[in-house]
């Protein structure tokens, strides 16, 4: 068996979600705008509520494996910024990928 690296990615979000995810954010920094300029926790609340659905939007996950090293990483990206970080594992016993019915892939892993 030849030992590869593998990259499994949910690819692009739709344009409607990027529209809606930019549309969140940018009254997001209207929103702490006006709390700089009129200190109102409502305006926190609104912000924290736009972040939330921005994020909801716009996210990707991103599957890391590395069967040399014997580590995977799950990556959450969001625009240029991606977060994660390697973990090891000593078993891969499955991977499985499935199309959950929203229209996105699901990865599940059984490792040890």
């Amino acid at each position: 068996m030849i030992k590869q690296n593998v990259f499994i990615s949910e690819g692009n979000r739709p344009l409607w979600h990027r529209i809606i995810a930019a549309l969140c954010y940018t009254l997001l920094l209207v929103c702490l705008y006006k709390f700089v300029v009129e200190p109102n926790t409502g305006w926190l609340y609104a912000a924290s509520m736009l972040l939330s659905t921005g994020l909801t939007f716009s996210v990707i996950r991103d599957y890391h494996f590395d069967f040399e090293e014997k580590r995977y990483k799950i990556e959450h990206c969001v625009g240029p910024l991606k977060f994660g970080k390697w973990k090891d594992f000593k078993k891969l016993e499955y991977i499985s990928i499935f199309k959950n019915g929203k229209g996105f892939y699901e990865v599940n892993l059984s490792v040890q």
